[in-house]
């Protein structure tokens, strides 16, 4: 990453006061909760940054890295908005004794019914999880998932196939990687439309470690809700202010749209105090909380959390003081209303089954993986 790209990617979102979306990567409430206490000190969650959290990339190349690195992690803790460590064909496999052959970690989990269901509309769209046996994020998705779903039964081929990318692993294939275009591990590759007889798909590449809730979203499967996948509550008392402002967004049919995790949504909340809170109309966009209503959020358009729309379809995202919301309440639906940041931060579609990514076709052809 250039000096250049560190800078811009310092600057973009820092301006922002709030959560970017992203397709789907994140399952486990444990790290929902740091992204939470992340997006709470004041700083926004790039999409790019809760990508590069769950892949890994190469890093065989430690004499000029490494000091790029140390910078780096130097600056961590005041920008969490980072890339993922492009992997070539020069540095793709990690350092390690020469000639030697590595084995791909055993799954030692069984696949629970939800993973069964989640491998059959993986199969449905020709899945294949390309990774390395070195990877974390690899493993953790292959244990999700479960042995029932990777590995052969009788002479049925398994729900999904995996593919070592390592030259070092055992029945390595580090040329289908190179040729499909492989950049991070773990990488998804999903046929365009669920049909696995066609061999001549488009696929689609997804990064990341999605989890069963992120592949659930991007097969078009139903995610159940999580009970515990809640906001916090709002503890804070309103004052004849706070009610105010809150009649006036409640009057002009103003909606926040958020999701539990976000710790702006929650400072927004606390902001207003419970009893104010109790009259704005919010939208749950994360599909895990059993109140979600995600098709709203699409159909609405929203790109970041918390994102507030008011008459005249006027986005605002990011946590606002008292005067914003009211000013933006009171304004006529005719004022056009910029997101703050300049537009400089990278906008990111939420997860849907029929989601269109131009961008990850394979050399923008039909090209069927062998």
């Amino acid at each position: 990453m250039s000096i250049v790209s560190v800078i811009a990617l310092w600057i973009g979102p820092s301006a922002f006061d709030g959560c970017w979306t992203s397709v789907g990567k994140t399952s486990s409430l444990s790290e929902l909760a740091r992204e939470r206490r992340r997006c709470g000190q004041g700083k926004a969650i790039d999409s790019r940054a809760l990508i590069a959290s769950n892949v890994c990339g190469a890093d065989s190349s430690f004499s000029a890295i490494s000091i790029i690195g140390a910078l780096v992690v130097a600056i961590t803790a005041m920008m969490p908005v980072f890339s993922a460590v492009a992997i070539t064909a020069d540095n793709g496999a990690q350092p390690g004794k020469s000639g030697t052959s590595f084995t791909t970690p055993d799954i030692t989990s069984s696949s629970s019914d939800r993973a069964k269901k989640v491998g059959e509309a993986l199969q449905k769209r020709r899945a294949i999880l390309f990774g390395t046996y070195w990877c974390p994020y690899c493993n953790d998705e292959r244990e999700t998932l479960g042995k029932d779903v990777f590995q052969s039964s009788g002479s049925d081929a398994p729900l999904v196939r995996y593919v070592e990318c390592d030259a070092r692993g055992t029945n390595a294939q580090p040329d289908l990687c190179s040729t499909v275009g492989v950049t991070s591990y773990p990488t998804w590759a999903l046929s365009a439309s669920p049909d696995a007889d066609k061999q001549d798909q488009v696929f689609k590449l997804f990064t990341g470690r999605k989890g069963l809730s992120g592949l659930e979203q991007l097969t078009g499967l139903p995610t159940p809700p999580d009970p515990n996948a809640v906001a916090p509550p709002v503890v804070t008392t309103s004052g004849a202010r706070e009610i105010a402002v809150a009649t006036k967004l409640q009057d002009s049919g103003a909606t926040m749209y958020g999701a539990f995790w976000c710790g702006y949504c929650d400072k927004q909340k606390q902001l207003l105090g419970k009893e104010a809170w109790s009259k704005v109309s919010y939208v749950e966009c994360d599909p895990r909380s059993p109140n979600a209503e995600p098709e709203k959020c699409r159909a609405a358009g929203v790109h970041a959390y918390p994102e507030w729309v008011f008459p005249g379809n006027r986005h605002v995202g990011g946590m606002l003081p008292l005067d914003a919301l009211e000013m933006r309440a009171d304004s006529p639906p005719s004022l056009s209303e910029p997101v703050p940041g300049g537009g400089a931060a990278v906008q990111v579609q939420l997860p849907s089954s029929d989601d269109s990514c131009t961008d990850c076709k394979i050399d923008g052809t039909k090209t069927a993986i062998g």
